[in-house]
């Protein structure tokens, strides 16, 4: 077999999922290199955008775009404008709002989260609801690029942390939602991924079987009785898909939950009730989703007496400095923690229960909303706050063309002289792109150097029109 061809034990495994007649579809569109690409829009960062492509139907703000643009260029994006995501992961949004339909103040985890998308749409159902969203990456290697994308959402809703899942099993049942987006053999990024296609054997299918339920072992007892987990893979096969669902529903207290997809979708309901995205048969890229509920108590975690003397004392809130009281909104609603290094985190009131009950059978998690920290008399704000939407209004802002945002995204300085002297947040079309401090007829640009653009910028003359960007 040649580089970047189909393997013939994928072909035969596709030919006995969906017959003869409907192989040759399934084989055209996978080796297709028209990739589709999907956005999806922030419900509290839509200012100065004009949304245009096709609707994505399981989604309601989402959409195809027919080219692919440099996403590198446009501020918006580096705003948390909408987040690039394949639109059949995006199925996660319907289905996850199915499930927590009559659920006030949700807790919800997010087990493999990383780099984030299906975390943000967490983060906006359990916004709506007032509640409280964990995402959780094992690879810490890819924790910096989750937070990054969570931060730029900017909801103060979400903490992430990075742990094995059996140090879960410290936990009682309290979710009400789990998502696991298990690490898989990937066939459904074969259109998109070539590499992924050399990579693929039946043996690493079966290792990867083996792998997710390690995984998946720990889950039921995190839930509370009635809770929901969702199980997801980028692939097709029936021992990482269908095979999983069969073996949680015999070994552990759950049943798969049955949802009426509408047939026009295109949406596949598999032989177990779960749902497959083939890309022949959708506008996205191959995915698989299956939900399971929990329906007895059995798998209950019960501490050991040592693992409840390890039991941490809650943590307890503590007063803003006034420093950093000048920059957040009067109404702001939020309690601060600090953690070793004195950095202050914000965390809304009514979710600071369930931050300190967590917190007491985990090792410290993070909350997204990282406010910053005293130095002297002055406060050092971070990125993650000035993404938020807790910032004071009179807090000053300097308006940047589309040109001038990009050499601040760069993280360098321009010519222009800063509109007032101290700290101020850059914006662009109406959004918080990071902070400066003005000093005299000069400015230091605070964007973090780990988030800057990497590539050179064309002039402001020859900058690539976006399809969806306008100007306030």
């Amino acid at each position: 077999m040649e580089k970047g061809e189909l393997p013939n034990d994928f072909i035969h495994q596709m030919e006995n999922i969906l017959g003869e007649n409907e192989l040759s579809e399934f084989i055209s569109s996978v080796t297709s290199t028209a990739s589709v690409t999907g956005i999806r829009f922030n419900p509290i960062k839509e200012i100065g955008l004009n949304k245009s492509g096709t609707p994505i139907p399981w989604t309601q703000r989402g959409f195809t775009l027919e080219n692919r643009p440099n996403f590198t260029l446009d501020p918006s994006f580096h705003a948390g404008a909408y987040y690039v995501q394949d639109p059949s992961s995006m199925f996660v949004e319907w289905v996850a709002n199915k499930l927590l339909a009559t659920t006030q103040k949700p807790l919800i985890l997010d087990l493999a989260a990383a780099p984030g998308g299906k975390s943000t749409i967490l983060a906006e159902i359990a916004n709506e609801k007032s509640g409280f969203l964990l995402a959780n990456e094992v690879i810490k290697s890819r924790v910096p690029i989750l937070k990054q994308n969570l931060a730029k959402w900017g909801y103060a809703n979400v903490f992430v942390s990075s742990f094995e899942v059996p140090v879960f099993s410290a936990l009682p049942p309290l979710f009400d939602l789990i998502l696991l987006d298990a690490p898989c053999s990937g066939e459904g990024l074969f259109r998109k991924d070539v590499k992924a296609r050399d990579e693929w054997s039946l043996e690493h299918v079966n290792h990867c079987a083996l792998r997710q339920k390690r995984i998946l072992s720990p889950i039921s007892a995190l839930l509370k009785e009635g809770g929901y987990l969702i199980y997801s893979t980028c692939t097709y096969n029936s021992q990482e898909n269908d095979d999983q669902i069969d073996w949680l529903c015999k070994t552990f207290s759950l049943k798969t939950v049955p949802l009426e997809v509408p047939p026009q979708w295109g949406i596949i309901i598999t032989k177990k009730g779960g749902f497959q995205c083939f890309p022949h048969r959708v506008n996205g890229e191959g995915f698989y989703l299956a939900v399971l509920q929990k329906i007895g108590s059995k798998e209950r975690n019960s501490l050991t007496e040592q693992e409840k003397r390890n039991v941490k004392v809650p943590r307890k809130k503590i007063n803003f400095p006034d420093a950093l009281s000048v920059f957040l909104k009067k109404e702001h609603q939020l309690v601060g923690v600090q953690d070793n290094s004195g950095n202050y985190y914000g965390i809304p009131e009514d979710l600071f229960e369930d931050f300190n009950l967590i917190s007491q059978y985990l090792p410290f998690i993070d909350p997204i909303l990282l406010l910053g920290a005293s130095k002297g008399n002055d406060f050092i704000p971070e990125q993650e706050f000035a993404l938020s939407s807790y910032i004071n209004e009179e807090v000053p802002h300097w308006k940047l063309e589309r040109d001038e945002a990009l050499l601040y995204l760069k993280k360098e300085v321009s010519n222009s002289a800063p509109p007032n002297v101290g700290w101020g947040k850059m914006s662009y079309n109406g959004l918080s792109l990071g902070w400066y401090k003005a000093i005299g007829h000069r400015y230091n640009n605070y964007f973090p150097k780990h988030w800057r653009i990497m590539m050179p910028l064309p002039p402001a003359s020859h900058l690539p029109e976006l399809p969806f960007s306008t100007k306030v």
